[in-house]
């Protein structure tokens, strides 16, 4: 189920792999998904968990198999030193 997955890191505009409380709110962060490509949208709301959602109205992407493939690439980015 989706709400299982917090998606809280995405590529910044130089691709740069960044995390939702390092990058301004909504539409602002100007991050996109390091799967799919399609941009996202940073919540950092004081209800819910901070994440990013992806902001496209014709969601092309399988949304948990992006959330999957990013922590995956995370694991291995931070394993190698990377984070």
């Amino acid at each position: 189920m989706m709400g299982d997955f917090v998606f809280s890191w995405a590529e910044d505009e130089d691709g740069k792999i960044v995390h939702v409380d390092s990058v301004p709110n909504g539409k602002l962060c100007r991050c996109r998904c390091p799967y799919c490509h399609e941009s996202l949208v940073a919540k950092q709301g004081d209800i819910r968990e901070h994440g990013f959602a992806h902001n496209s109205k014709d969601r092309q992407a399988n949304l948990s198999i992006c959330y999957k493939v990013t922590k995956v690439s995370l694991v291995n980015i931070n394993s190698s030193g990377g984070i």
